[in-house]
């Protein structure tokens, strides 16, 4: 997976991914239940579902950008 969104280690892909999360709920005045989750918080059924459309977003967003930044883009963002 670290290879596939383009960082050389896992710590490198764990470091950005968990702070995307974070940052991508912030700006859209969301709850990451991806996170609560992860701190073994109980969901719901539908905020499990939720969690794994999150867990999708943040994934395309972090190849998104590796990607940008792969292509020297200027634009990119970083987190």
């Amino acid at each position: 997976m670290a290879e596939w969104l383009g960082c050389e280690t896992v710590e490198e892909m764990n470091n950005a991914h968990d702070g995307l999360h974070a940052e991508l709920a912030q700006w859209m005045g969301a709850t990451s239940f991806s996170l609560l989750m992860a701190q073994g918080v109980a969901l719901t059924p539908e905020r499990q579902a939720l969690a794994a459309l999150e867990e999708e977003a943040v994934l395309f967003v972090q190849r998104w950008l590796q990607g940008l930044k792969n292509a020297k883009e200027e634009t990119w963002l970083a987190f």
